[in-house]
């Protein structure tokens, strides 16, 4: 079970990952893509798939492959959901590229968050 500050810096890591998500989107695709923002569906999603990175970094062995496959876990679940349950139309590689926006930022504040509040990491 996960620590209550735990949940608080993922949740807080999903919803930044969120944003930065629309963001690109919105630099890349077309200014109409910030609306992402407001869809509170991508909020909870960006939240269920970041509680991965904490169990990630309890079993990886070093800082480096802890993000590295945190990165790669949220990417491709990010991009397998959009595709393949939500019928995103775009190509993979504009899923994968801006899913792998969502899961740098994402897990970038989470580590960020619990390094700054936790003494013991």
């Amino acid at each position: 079970m996960f620590k209550m500050k735990t949940l608080i810096y993922i949740v807080l890591a999903g919803i930044v990952g969120t944003i930065a998500n629309a963001v690109a989107a919105a630099i890349i695709v077309s200014p109409e893509k910030l609306n992402f923002i407001y869809d509170l569906s991508r909020y909870g999603i960006a939240i269920f798939l970041a509680l991965l990175i904490p169990v990630i970094y309890r079993i990886m062995p070093s800082a480096l492959s802890r993000f590295l496959v945190s990165v790669l876990a949220l990417t491709l679940g990010a991009s397998l959901l959009a595709k393949l349950y939500f019928g995103v139309g775009a190509p993979w590689l504009l899923v994968l590229s801006l899913n792998l926006v969502y899961a740098v930022v994402t897990t970038t504040i989470y580590v960020g968050l619990s390094k700054k509040f936790s003494p013991d990491k």
